[in-house]
């Protein structure tokens, strides 16, 4: 009796979570017969990741044998700095024309020798990946003089992420493109004059060239006192966000102004989805949660907040006499019509391992039992889930849970 022979859709279904439990087995199965080839090809390649020259060797030689593979590729990863046959590589790269995804790293930024952006090498591969119609995210992480002209042919991205850039000192030109309509947005590492510098680029009709009128996620991180001003102006220009990622990128500033900025924006009306990061230094004053409590007694009652996510990473001294400032934070979060639609509070603590002996003696003494007593009301309510985690800096965590990390891409 023969056996009964599969659907192809069927077999693909089965790779497909196959891969997902453990994917080397994929390989393998890709061994089977010709007709699994091709399926099985589909989750091998679909993400790339070279980190040095010794990945751009192993990636070259693997699109000059089989250059079917490259239509296999929709995620890729490349590092800035790489000496491998930069020519040869970008021919490869040009092969490319399904990606959707692409995210240069540099691990050698501050170097004196350090390359700027018009000088890298694979600089004529990226604006090929630049025009293709299914290119949706591009990252870009330390790399000084980038030209924001260069984004021009990318009609289809929606995911913008930046980190750590230095542009160039010279005016942003017009650009005969229309304008980036992005959903998605990360600045991350940037002053005011960089982020400024971002959204000067205008279109020859004068309209702003990076579109955000329908951005849904927005992640910003803010580096001083003085940079608030410039989130501020940005997050004006986002009527429609839904989740927004704000971080204290310095322990001397705390969550400043963020009460102000979401009360001044109709986005208060959409954001659902409220993500804050901040760092505790004893020297910034005994406040554990860094100004927080008094940003949420100023945002508007109007706000359809739906989860509240909150993490504090703690880099020094905490006094333990302190402990019954943390419960501020719970009635700010219970106070009647304040959150009319708040149905999820998150709240993460991190300890770093150069933090103090007493900040290690409440990790272990003191926050497993902050939820029955610094934390009733939000541990009691009914209405609301209630998450507290606490650990070391160090521990695995599971960071898709906070940040841009947890955006569905």
């Amino acid at each position: 009796m023969a056996l009964p022979v599969l659907p192809l859709d069927v077999v693909g279904v089965i790779i497909e979570n196959l891969f997902k439990l453990d994917p080397s087995s994929v390989k393998t199965c890709s061994l089977v017969c010709r007709a699994f080839l091709p399926i099985c090809r589909r989750h091998i390649f679909e993400t790339i990741a070279v980190k040095d020259d010794k990945g751009m060797r192993k990636l070259h030689r693997m699109l000059s044998s089989t250059p079917v593979i490259a239509s296999y590729i929709h995620k890729l990863d490349l590092p800035f700095i790489t000496k491998y046959k930069p020519d040869s590589v970008s021919k490869r790269l040009a092969e490319i024309t399904g990606l959707r995804s692409l995210s240069i790293y540099n691990d050698s930024y501050g170097e004196e020798d350090e390359p700027a952006w018009n000088e890298y090498p694979l600089r004529r591969a990226i604006l090929h990946f630049f025009c293709l119609p299914s290119f949706r995210v591009f990252t870009l992480v330390s790399v000084k003089d980038f030209f924001v002209a260069d984004l021009a042919p990318c009609s289809n991205l929606d995911y913008l992420d930046l980190r750590d850039l230095a542009f160039t000192s010279e005016s942003p030109p017009q650009i005969r493109f229309p304008p980036i309509k992005l959903v998605k947005l990360s600045v991350e590492g940037m002053d005011r004059s960089a982020i400024a510098h971002t959204w000067a680029a205008k279109c020859i009709d004068g309209e702003p060239f990076m579109d955000v009128s329908a951005l849904t996620h927005l992640s910003m991180e803010v580096l001083s006192s003085s940079d608030a001003q410039a989130v501020q102006d940005l997050f004006l220009r986002c009527p429609k966000l839904l989740n927004m990622h704000f971080t204290a990128g310095n322990w001397n500033i705390g969550l400043i102004s963020l009460g102000n900025i979401l009360n001044k924006s109709s986005a208060l009306r959409t954001l659902m989805i409220l993500d804050l990061f901040s760092i505790y230094d004893s020297r910034r004053g005994d406040d554990p949660l860094c100004g927080l409590v008094d940003e949420f007694e100023r945002i508007s009652t109007e706000n359809v907040i739906k989860h509240i996510k909150i993490e504090l990473s703690i880099f020094s001294g905490l006094d333990r006499t302190q402990h019954d400032k943390w419960s501020r934070l719970d009635k700010a979060l219970t106070r009647p019509n304040r959150w009319p639609k708040l149905r999820q509070v998150s709240l993460r603590v991190k300890v770093a391992e150069e933090a103090s002996k007493d900040a290690h003696k409440a990790l272990e003494e003191d926050f497993p039992n902050f939820p029955h007593t610094q934390f009733q009301r939000l541990s009691a309510t009914s209405s609301l889930v209630f998450a507290f985690s606490v650990g070391l800096e160090s521990d695995n965590w599971v960071d898709s849970d906070f940040g841009p990390e947890s955006w569905e891409h």
